[in-house]
C-alpha cells in the first residue's frame, strides 16, 4: 500500500521578505504579526483585511491553516484560502500586485504553498486508508500532482476491501464504481472465482446445470463440467457413464466418458466383448476405434526385443509396437506393462500409453484391477488409471471374494474393491478368503473371521489354513485335525501330520506311522506304515492306489487296505499304461499289474509310460523304451524330458533341442534355451544373447534378434 511522510516545509514560505515597517496597513500588520509567529493577531488581522486586501489576506490565512504549529492548523481551510489567494491574485491590479511583492507573494509563492497544501491533504487521506476519504481528496483536489497515485491508492483500498468481503455482488460494485482500476483485471477474476463458488456452493448437479446455462463464457466452465462429470458418475459405472452422454452432450467430458464406457465394457480385452459392444452401443462416436481393437484382439502379439530394447511382433514377424521400451509383459486383458526410464506403465495394442510410466512396480491387469507400487507403497489403479485403493500399503494381495489382504506397517487387514478398509489392520498375518471365511493371526495364534470382520473361529490355533469344501486343517498343542466351518472338529488334533485329501482319503501320520482317513473323517487304514519324505511326496491315493512303506521296502494298497503290490521293492512308481517302475537293487526296472517283470532292472531311472514309450536313464544318458524293454530312442542325450503332443525337449552338448518321436530333430541341439509359450503354439529360442520366435505349426522361425 502507498504511503506518504509529510516533509516540514512550512519555513521555506516568506519569512525573510517582510521589511521593516514604519507605517502600516492591516495586511502589513497582519505580515508583521505572522513574521514573529504571533498567529493569533496574524489571523484577526487578515480576517479584517480580507474584503479590501484578498489576494494578500487570503494567502496569510492559508499560510496559517497550513502551519501545525499553531492551533488554527486546518488543511481543509488553508485550502480554501489558497484557492481564494489564487482567484484574487490574478485579478488584482498591478499596484496590489506590487503592493503584495514586498511580502513574497507572487505566482511562485502561490504555486509552492497550493501544491505544499495538496501534499498534506493527500498524506492525511493517505494515513485513513480510506477508499471515500480518497475519493473526497481526488474531487476537491483536482489539480493536485499526487492526484493519479490518489486515485491509484484509493482504487487499490477498495478492492482489497470488495476482495475481503468475499461477494461476486460486492466484487461487481467495485468494478462498476471503478472501471478503469489497476485491479481491474485481478477484480474481473475475483468476480468469476466468487460467483462461480456462491452459485454452485451447495455442490448440487442442479446449481451447476443452472451455472453452465446462465454463464457459458465464463472461466470456471470447463471446471464446472469436469465436476458436473464426477457428480453424474459417483460409482463408475456404465449405466451412469452413458447416461451423463445423453444428459450432457455439450460438456467436453463426454469423449471421456465414451472410452469409460468402453474401456469398462471391454474391461477383460477379448475379442467377444468388443464384438458385443459395437453391437450395443451404435451411438459410439468412436467407431474407427471398435473396428481397429476388434483386428487387434484376434491379432497375437509377441514381445521381442531389438539393440536391448523391447516392443512386439505378430506371427508373420511384423513390427506391430516399436522397440523403445526397456522391458515388457504379455498382454493381459488388452493391456501389457511396459517400462521406461526406470518406471513401469501399460500400453494398448494400438501402442498408446494408457497408464503412465510412474510407478516402480505394477502387475498384470486381473478383473480390470492392477497392484502397482511407487514410493515403496502399494494401491490398486483400474485401467482408466484412477486410483481405486490409496498407495499406502506395504503389500495388497490379489482379490479374493471381493476383499483384498493388505499390509499397513507390520499389520494385516483387508481392503474392498472400492478401496476402503473394510477390516482394520489389527493382524499379524492374515490370509485371503475361502468360503467366506479368512485365517487371521495375532502374535502366533490363528482363528477365522467373517466378511464382516467378526470373529467367526475363535483365536486357538497354532497353524491354519483357508477353509475348503467346508473343511480346514488346524494343528493345537502340537498336533493336527481338522474343523468344520462353524469351529467344531471334523477330525480332532491327534495327529502329527495330515495330508491333503486325494481321491476321498488323507493321508495321517501318528508317531512315525501313516495310514489314512476317509471322507467322513474316520481312520480307515490305521497307522501301521513307516513315514518317510518319499512318501509324503506321493501324497496318498493315485488311480485307486496308495504307495506304503516298511522297513524301507515299498508297495500298494487299495482303498480297503489290502496289499496290491507286495513290499518287495526299494521304490515304485504309480503304474502308467499297465507299467508301473520299480526299484531293487540300485536298477529300476517295470513290472505289469500281475506283479510279472516286463522289463529287467538296469536303469538308474524310468519315468512313467507315455504314448506306449518311457522315459529312462542309463550311464547318465537318457532316451526312451517301448513296453517291450527295446530302445526307440538311444540314450544319447544329457537331459530329455516326456514326450508331449509328439514333442520332447532334450540337451545334447549342453545345448537344448527338440526331436519327434522318430528320433528326428525338429530343432537340432544348439538353443541355450528354449522356453514353451503357455498356448503352446510357438516357442522362444535363445542362442547367444539373442532371441528367436518358431512357430510350431509350420516348424518355423518366423522372427528373429539381430545376431541371433
Amino acid at each position: 500500500m502507498m504511503r506518504l511522510v509529510r516533509k516540514p516545509v512550512w519555513m521555506l514560505l516568506f519569512l525573510l521578505v517582510v521589511p521593516s515597517l514604519t507605517f502600516a496597513g492591516r495586511l502589513e500588520r497582519g505580515m508583521e504579526a505572522l513574521r514573529i509567529y504571533n498567529y493569533f493577531k496574524a489571523k484577526a488581522l487578515f480576517e479584517k483585511a480580507v474584503k479590501r486586501h484578498r489576494a494578500g489576506a487570503a494567502f496569510g490565512l492559508s499560510t496559517i491553516y497550513y502551519r501545525s504549529d499553531n492551533p488554527f492548523h486546518n488543511i481543509d481551510s488553508a485550502y480554501r484560502y489558497i484557492l481564494m489567494t489564487e482567484s484574487a491574485f490574478k485579478r488584482a491590479a498591478p499596484s496590489e500586485k506590487k503592493r503584495l511583492l514586498k511580502f513574497g507573494v507572487v505566482d511562485s509563492a502561490v504555486a509552492r504553498l497550493k501544491r505544499l497544501i495538496n501534499l498534506e491533504a493527500f498524506s492525511k487521506a493517505a494515513q485513513t486508508n480510506n477508499p471515500e476519504v480518497l475519493s473526497g481528496f481526488i474531487r476537491v483536489h483536482q489539480d493536485a500532482e499526487s492526484l493519479p497515485e490518489a486515485v491509484a491508492l484509493r482504487n487499490h483500498l477498495a478492492f482489497e476491501i470488495a476482495d475481503s468481503a468475499g461477494s461476486y455482488e460486492v466484487m461487481q460494485a467495485f468494478m462498476e464504481k471503478y472501471p478503469d482500476a489497476l485491479e481491474k483485471k485481478q477484480a474481473k477474476e475475483r468476480y468469476d472465482l466468487l460467483l462461480y463458488k456462491s452459485l454452485t456452493a451447495d455442490g448440487k448437479e442442479n446449481s451447476y446445470t443452472s451455472f453452465l446455462r446462465d454463464h457459458p463464457d465464463s472461466p470456471y466452465r470447463r471446471e464446472a463440467e469436469n465436476i458436473l462429470f464426477v457428480i453424474c458418475v459417483p460409482d463408475n459405472t456404465i449405466e451412469q457413464y452413458h447416461a451423463f452422454v445423453r444428459k450432457y452432450p455439450e460438456n467436453h467430458n463426454v469423449e471421456a466418458a465414451w472410452h469409460n464406457i468402453y474401456t469398462l465394457y471391454t474391461n477383460d480385452g477379448s475379442l467377444k466383448s468388443i464384438r458385443e459392444f459395437k453391437t450395443k452401443f451404435p451411438d459410439y462416436p468412436f467407431q474407427q476405434i471398435v473396428n481397429r481393437d476388434i483386428n487387434l484382439a484376434a491379432t497375437v502379439f509377441y514381445p521381442a526385443r531389438d539393440n536391448n530394447r523391447w516392443g512386439f511382433v505378430d506371427s508373420t514377424g511384423k513390427e506391430l509396437i516399436g522397440f523403445v521400451y526397456e522391458f515388457v509383459d504379455k498382454y493381459s486383458e488388452g493391456l501389457a506393462e511396459a517400462g521406461l526410464n526406470g518406471h513401469s506403465g501399460f500400453i494398448s495394442k494400438s501402442g498408446k500409453v494408457t497408464i503412465p510410466f510412474e510407478y516402480e512396480e505394477v502387475e498384470a491387469f486381473s478383473g480390470g484391477l492392477s497392484i502397482v507400487k511407487k514410493n515403496g507403497k502399494a494401491g490398486v489403479i483400474n485401467k482408466m488409471g484412477k486410483v481405486i485403493v490409496p498407495l499406502i500399503y506395504e503389500e495388497i494381495h490379489d482379490f479374493s471374494e471381493g476383499l483384498a489382504v493388505v499390509m499397513k506397517g507390520e499389520k494385516f487387514g483387508y481392503i474392498g474393491k472400492d478401496g476402503k478398509e473394510q477390516i482394520p489392520c489389527l493382524y499379524t498375518s492374515a490370509q485371503d478368503f475361502s468360503e467366506g471365511l479368512a485365517v487371521v493371526e495375532v502374535d502366533g495364534i490363528f482363528g477365522f473371521i467373517s466378511r464382516n470382520g467378526s470373529l467367526a473361529i475363535p483365536l486357538q490355533f497354532e497353524w491354519a489354513e483357508k477353509m475348503q469344501h467346508g473343511k480346514s486343517r488346524v494343528k493345537k498343542s502340537g498336533k493336527y485335525g481338522i474343523i468344520r466351518e462353524k469351529g467344531d472338529f471334523f477330525v480332532p488334533c491327534e495327529y502329527d501330520l495330515i495330508n491333503d485329501f486325494s481321491e476321498g482319503f488323507a493321508l495321517a501320520v501318528k508317531g512315525k506311522k501313516f495310514g489314512f482317513l476317509d471322507s467322513t473323517g474316520k481312520e480307515r487304514i490305521e497307522p501301521e506304515y513307516d513315514y518317510s519324505a518319499d512318501i509324503a511326496a506321493m501324497n496318498g491315493f493315485h488311480d485307486g492306489l496308495a504307495k506304503i512303506e516298511i522297513n524301507r521296502k515299498k508297495g500298494f494298497i487299495d482303498a480297503a487296505g489290502k496289499i496290491v503290490v507286495p513290499r518287495d521293492y526299494e521304490d515304485i512308481r504309480y503304474f502308467s499304461e499297465g507299467f508301473a517302475a520299480v526299484l531293487r537293487k540300485g536298477k529300476w526296472g517295470y513290472i505289469d499289474r500281475k506283479l510279472h517283470l516286463k522289463i529287467d532292472y538296469e536303469y538308474e531311472y524310468a519315468g512313467d509310460f507315455i504314448n506306449e514309450k518311457a522315459r529312462v536313464k542309463k550311464k547318465d544318458k537318457f532316451g526312451f523304451i517301448d513296453k517291450k524293454g527295446k530302445v526307440v530312442i538311444p540314450l544319447v542325450y544329457e537331459e530329455a524330458g516326456d514326450f508331449k503332443a509328439g514333442r520332447c525337449y532334450v540337451t545334447l552338448g549342453g545345448k537344448q533341442g527338440i526331436i519327434d518321436e522318430n528320433n528326428a530333430f525338429i530343432l537340432n541341439c544348439e538353443y541355450d534355451k528354449i522356453k514353451p509359450a503357455e498356448t503352446g503354439t510357438y516357442l522362444i529360442l535363445e542362442k547367444n544373447g539373442k532371441m528367436a520366435y518358431f512357430k510350431l505349426a509350420d516348424s518355423k522361425v518366423f522372427w528373429k534378434e539381430d545376431g541371433f
